[in-house]
């Protein structure tokens, strides 16, 4: 990551709040999606409570079992249901 984002600069525009007031926002460097490739790479979830953004591609890295999908575990939205 350090690498692609390296030397350029990173322009972050903010979603709408939804219904969790979670802030979101997409990030790029230099047009680089950011958080698609941090799904890709299986190291980050796509917020599903919140948006749809990069499942199809969660769902990608989750087949391929690329970072988290190499093991199980509980997504956090439904982690925090049952505390």
């Amino acid at each position: 990551m350090m690498d692609l984002v390296a030397q350029t600069r990173v322009v972050c525009a903010a979603l709408d709040k939804k219904r969790t007031g979670v802030r979101l926002a997409r990030c790029r460097a230099g047009g680089f999606d950011i958080g698609a490739n941090m799904v890709h790479t299986g190291w980050v979830l796509a917020f599903r409570p919140e948006s749809v953004a990069y499942v199809e591609t969660e769902n990608k890295a989750k087949k391929a079992h690329r970072g988290l999908w190499k093991g199980d575990f509980t997504v956090p939205w439904e982690w925090r249901q049952n505390q």
